[in-house]
């Protein structure tokens, strides 16, 4: 009855980390552009496009940041030039 019991219990666990799994699944899946809400997907498809989306969103971010720093820098260079035209015009 022991192992019975026991065995019972390792089921138990098992069966809450796979609905866990399928419920965190589902919750990746739903907040992925690519993914219909309520499409039902392989697990290692809603991988694949959590991947894809992340790289995705990394060329994005890179991108932005390369722009704001061009952004900076032409700022810079702007307050420079205002500078300049200020003390020649003062002079």
């Amino acid at each position: 009855m022991e192992q019975r019991a026991k065995r019972e219990a390792l089921n138990d666990l098992e069966r809450r980390r796979r609905y866990a799994l399928a419920r965190e699944l589902s919750v990746l899946r739903d907040v992925l552009p690519e993914m219909k809400e309520g499409f039902r997907a392989a697990k290692v498809v809603i991988l694949a496009a959590a991947e894809n989306h992340i790289r995705l969103l990394e060329r994005k971010l890179r991108r932005d940041q390369n722009i704001l720093k061009a952004e900076r820098e032409r700022n810079t260079n702007l307050k420079t030039k205002l500078e300049a035209l200020s003390v020649n015009k003062s002079a």
